[in-house]
């Protein structure tokens, strides 16, 4: 059922001859990456069940999860962050019957996180396969379009790196603690962190969780103010799930460098969150 998207990917060279070009000329821009939970976010109601949705919400917030009408206001700063990115990673396959997919999505979808695991390799490849479908009318055109996948091939190219050496201030947001890793390796860099709650599927630590400032609306609204103060110049890496894509976009609209890094951040804190950071190195740190 899945098939080529049709999108055209722009390779990792071009890729990075952006990001650099924009960094030197300090020029506005902003890289996003689209995966399943932003496919989730983007499909509900219209694909998505709502015990899905409220399962995968439940995965990024914890306890703080709202009701599903509760995420509204962030679909929306998703759908504003793709129209104005400069590249967006994309998977590159497509499911090819759209009413095959909405009934998979439903039948599967309303068991919530009472999956098998071969239920859950199903239905996270017809989320993959949708993420096409959902993300075309929002593109526009002059997009470069890549891979989800660019965050770890600008790592492994050593792009990152050079990113962070060129830039006269980098700013981390994000919810793993790197200020002294990226300040041992980095000793003369202007260094701004910011701190937001991590992935509660990923969270060392959950004692307390439902205690502390939910990170969507609270820390999120916290942080824009924050990115609209100009308190984030220069290049700006951020790994903060489907709200660090309005991060990027909130950083482009203020004149900065914004790359949506996600779980590097983790490989730089050497957390393996994800099966595809097993084999990977670290180069920027």
């Amino acid at each position: 059922m899945l098939v080529a998207s049709g999108f055209e990917m722009a390779s990792i060279e071009r890729v990075s001859a952006c990001v650099l070009d924009a960094l030197d000329a300090q020029k506005p821009f902003s890289l996003i990456r689209l995966g399943d939970g932003e496919a989730v976010l983007l499909g509900y109601p219209d694909l998505i069940h709502p015990t899905r949705f409220a399962h995968w919400m439940g995965n990024f917030f914890g306890p703080h999860a709202k009701p599903t009408h509760g995420f509204d206001t962030l679909r929306a700063y998703l759908i504003h962050a793709i129209r104005n990115a400069d590249v967006v990673g994309l998977s590159t396959r497509k499911w090819s019957d759209l009413d095959d997919a909405r009934a998979r999505l439903s039948r599967l979808g309303a068991k919530g996180g009472r999956l098998t695991q071969a239920e859950k390799e199903a239905i996270s490849a017809v989320e993959w396969g949708v993420l096409a479908h959902l993300a075309a009318p929002l593109l526009a055109p002059g997009q470069i379009l890549a891979t989800t996948a660019v965050h770890g091939e600008l790592e492994t190219a050593g792009v990152l790196k050079q990113c962070v050496s060129r830039a006269a201030q980098v700013n981390l947001i994000s919810g793993n603690d790197l200020q002294a890793r990226f300040a041992a390796r980095f000793p003369d860099k202007m260094l701004r962190v910011r701190r937001v709650p991590t992935e509660y599927k990923f969270a060392a630590e959950r004692d307390g969780w439902e205690r502390r400032p939910p990170h969507f609306p609270d820390v999120f609204e916290a942080v824009l103010e924050e990115i609209h103060r100009g308190d984030f110049a220069g290049l700006s890496l951020v790994g903060a799930g489907p709200c660090g894509k309005a991060y990027c976009d909130a950083i482009r609209a203020a004149g900065g460098v914004a790359l949506d890094i996600g779980s590097i951040m983790d490989l730089w804190a050497e957390r393996r969150t994800r099966s595809y950071l097993a084999e990977m190195k670290s180069v920027t740190l």
